[in-house]
């Protein structure tokens, strides 16, 4: 974890978007009363497309690396990923997030 205060200003800059967007929304909390704000790293594959498919130990499959995208993208991966362990055929949809790219 980082200290949103040693991070650097694209990370301060972040966090000061997602007060503003959250302000609106939540009544009653103290913002400027804070005293500690951490970030921690998102679960992002380098090329920042997620893993999904078989990997090379048979009968083992991943679906992972979506970073801020796992809940809106998770029921298709599900979905796609079931397709290919129960037929054996990678769905075109998948072929660019192979997990062993």
């Amino acid at each position: 974890m980082v200290s949103a205060s040693t991070a650097g200003p694209a990370v301060s800059a972040r966090l000061d978007a997602i007060l503003a967007s959250a302000r609106p929304l939540l009544r009653g909390v103290r913002w400027d009363e804070h005293t500690d704000v951490r970030v921690g790293p998102r679960p992002v594959t380098p090329d920042g497309r997620p893993l999904v498919g078989a990997v090379r130990a048979p009968g083992i499959y991943v679906a992972a690396g979506h970073g801020m995208w796992g809940l809106a993208h998770g029921p298709v991966t599900g979905w796609l990923l079931a397709e290919q362990i129960t037929t054996g055929k990678q769905p075109a949809a998948l072929r660019e997030f192979d997990a062993v790219r």
